[in-house]
């Protein structure tokens, strides 16, 4: 399941309000407690992170300039 910025800053409303159900993902979740929503929260941000890092290989070519 992949995750956008909009799912984030629907967790990161429900913790400052303190609300333990919330739509994520066209679904709605209630948590059993705050620590849940959380956790829930990091994972989320942890995953759209890794969405946003580079992927695939670089390849460098290095080159002096020397005189002849």
């Amino acid at each position: 399941m992949s995750f956008t910025s909009a799912d984030l800053a629907v967790l990161d409303r429900a913790i400052a309000a303190s609300e333990l159900t919330v739509e994520i993902a066209g679904r709605k979740v209630t948590f059993d407690n705050f620590d849940g929503l959380k956790k829930r929260r990091d994972f989320v941000a942890a995953q759209l992170a890794e969405a946003s890092r580079p992927t695939g290989s670089f390849r460098y070519r290095f080159t002096t300039a020397r005189g002849d």
